[in-house]
């Protein structure tokens, strides 16, 4: 688990890095009103810093890592068949990441392009990274084991990866390209280069933001969640801590704008530090420590970014924890052992069209009677249908279980197999309709010893 957290944990930085910057040349520095030849030179050196020392590193991660994280991921789960409908997409992320390494290289090679040719490789690069973030999401999707790919659901997240993009991608940018240049100026040049940058930064994150907010609520409503699987099922908590990493970069964008680009604009137009660069001892002082926090504050924000995309590589991971027991179960006093309690658990297929009603009796090591329940997402129930089980032991590898359960007529499908000893167990249910279409929802389930 650890490498595939690891692997997950860079290829996701890398994406959110690559495709952030590519909005830059595109949406930022067009838009920065340079007062002079020193800030038009700043440009060109940050640029060139991506181009030689990033570009192509990154571009290197995304293609040599990403089939491996499917094979890990399948690995995990044991259930391979959810890894084959997502090759194609993964294919076009293959190709994609070879087309933009292919301009990465021609631009670190050609140092000097003509005007044309700048503009073309900035608008390709563009188009490959919403192509890139358009795979990614369909390949994400379709390891549930789903033919079919809601359009809702795929462009949430699609606007959730880009949202993560434009802000979280453009803080690292901020960190790892803009300041290390930025810090080889005089103060006043810093000052000067950070006010014309600020404006047209604000609006690249501000849209960020908005579609993060946005599409981040939308998502964790359509999770269903309550109060008490926030606290009480590991995802839940991860997804607390990274609402909290959210709240602090919010924090951090709102100091910018509320408090930090209004004393440092006020403090260069009354003078404090002019154009010409003749300031007061008495002025400089002050507004050399502003500029000095405001740089500071840049950088250390670079870390919650990481953290973010950091709890967004684990999520996944433990989504099963949604539909675990109630957790109340384990505070029982110790008395005599309780008889087996059928388990009954309910959850949502990963497509959310179809609610699964599952139950297993009497929920013991050895032969136990498995029946689930189908409604669709109009509370009509489903008659029609195979349903296939596969249990795993999550607590030694004891191969895999797989059970067809069989049809009443009435909504509700019965049969009975085995669980082979007491433990936690994960159950994947897999419903293949008439229309060809498949459905699946993973639980776990805790048989009492």
């Amino acid at each position: 688990m650890q490498w595939y957290v690891i692997l997950a944990f860079v290829t996701e930085v890398s994406l959110i890095f690559w495709v952030g910057a590519q909005f830059w040349p595109a949406f930022v520095w067009p838009f920065v009103q340079w007062e002079s030849q020193e800030q038009i030179l700043l440009y060109q050196q940050v640029e060139r810093r991506f181009e030689r020392y990033t570009a192509v590193p990154l571009l290197l991660v995304l293609f040599l890592a990403q089939p491996a994280i499917p094979l890990l991921a399948t690995s995990l789960s044991s259930f391979s068949p959810r890894t084959i409908s997502s090759i194609p997409y993964w294919l076009v992320r293959e190709v994609t990441v070879a087309l933009a390494l292919t301009i990465a290289l021609y631009c670190l090679v050609s140092e000097h392009r003509p005007s044309l040719a700048k503009f073309f490789t900035v608008w390709i690069n563009v188009l490959l990274a919403l192509l890139l973030l358009i795979a990614t999401v369909l390949s994400q999707l379709s390891e549930g084991g789903n033919e079919g790919i809601l359009v809702g659901p795929a462009l949430g997240d699609w606007f959730h990866l880009l949202s993560a993009s434009l802000w979280l991608g453009g803080i690292i940018y901020i960190a790892m390209i803009y300041l290390p240049v930025l810090k080889c100026m005089e103060p006043g040049g810093q000052l000067r280069s950070l006010l014309s940058l600020f404006p047209s930064v604000s609006l690249l994150f501000l849209i960020g933001i908005i579609f993060a907010l946005t599409s981040g609520f939308f998502d964790t409503m359509q999770q269903h969640l309550s109060w008490e699987q926030f606290l009480s099922t590991l995802y839940g908590r991860l997804l607390l801590i990274k609402g909290l990493l959210v709240g602090s970069l919010l924090l951090c964008s709102t100091t910018f704008v509320l408090w930090f680009y209004p004393h440092l604009k006020r403090s260069y137009r009354t003078g404090i530090v002019s154009v010409s660069e003749q300031q007061s001892l008495q002025g400089e002082m002050p507004t050399h420590r502003r500029v000095s926090s405001f740089l500071a504050l840049l950088r250390w924000q670079l870390l919650p970014a990481l953290a973010v995309i950091f709890c967004s590589a684990l999520l996944p991971l433990f989504t099963d924890t949604l539909h675990s027991p109630l957790t109340g179960q384990a505070h029982r006093p110790l008395q005599t052992p309780p008889t087996p309690q059928p388990f009954v658990t309910s959850a949502m297929t990963t497509d959310r069209l179809f609610t699964v009603t599952f139950t297993v009796a009497p929920n013991r090591s050895g032969a136990n009677r498995f029946t689930v329940g189908i409604v669709d997402s109009k509370g009509r129930a489903v008659t029609q249908a195979m349903v296939i089980l596969s249990s795993r032991m999550q607590d030694m590898d004891m191969g895999i279980n797989t059970v067809t359960l069989q049809p009443d007529g009435y909504g509700q499908f019965s049969g009975i197999g085995t669980l082979g000893m007491p433990g936690s167990w994960l159950v994947r249910v897999q419903l293949r309709l008439p229309d060809r279409t498949q459905h699946q929802v993973v639980i776990r389930l805790v048989t009492p010893a």
